[in-house]
């Protein structure tokens, strides 16, 4: 199993699969499919009521399953949320293929 840790946008993500060349273009690619599909954006923080987070993730990939586990930060009081998530590769990509055939929201 390789693993890579990436900064993004909304947090730190730590990716572990044995089935993934770490190429920048393929990484960059699963980080926009696994923002799209797991992580939770502008959620209220019931400390404090601000929607400003960020998430610490860890990702688990093989061909049968994505394997998800967050821990969502509020920026203003530092409360902390854990967030877990399985999900399907097969019905994401069917998903995201026909967002980008219909130019809209699957869900």
């Amino acid at each position: 199993m390789k693993t890579i840790k990436r900064a993004t946008s909304w947090g730190t993500l730590e990716l572990s699969t044995k089935h993934l060349e770490f190429e920048k273009s393929k990484v960059d690619r699963l980080i926009d499919i696994l923002t799209v599909y797991f992580v939770p954006r502008k959620i209220e923080c019931k400390e404090c009521g601000s929607t400003e987070n960020m998430m610490d993730a860890k990702v688990t990939m093989d061909e049968d399953v994505i394997l998800f586990h967050g821990t969502m930060v509020c920026e203003a009081c530092g409360h902390k949320v854990e967030y877990d998530a399985v999900g399907d590769p097969l019905r994401m990509s069917a998903e995201r293929q026909r967002e980008d055939n219909l130019g809209g929201d699957s869900k």
